[in-house]
């Protein structure tokens, strides 16, 4: 997963998807559209894991 959108999944059930480019003020660039669908894809197979 980039670096450009962090993935954290809570303990209550909580996913929060955080964009990591303030240099760019988080422009949606490719490497942060890549990062959030890797996140979400993430967040898709932590949510049916359980």
């Amino acid at each position: 997963m980039s670096d450009a959108a962090l993935f954290d999944a809570r303990d209550d059930g909580i996913a929060v998807l955080t964009l990591n480019r303030p240099e760019t003020r988080n422009r949606l660039a490719q490497d942060v559209r890549e990062g959030l669908f890797a996140a979400a894809t993430t967040a898709r197979f932590a949510v049916t894991d359980k």
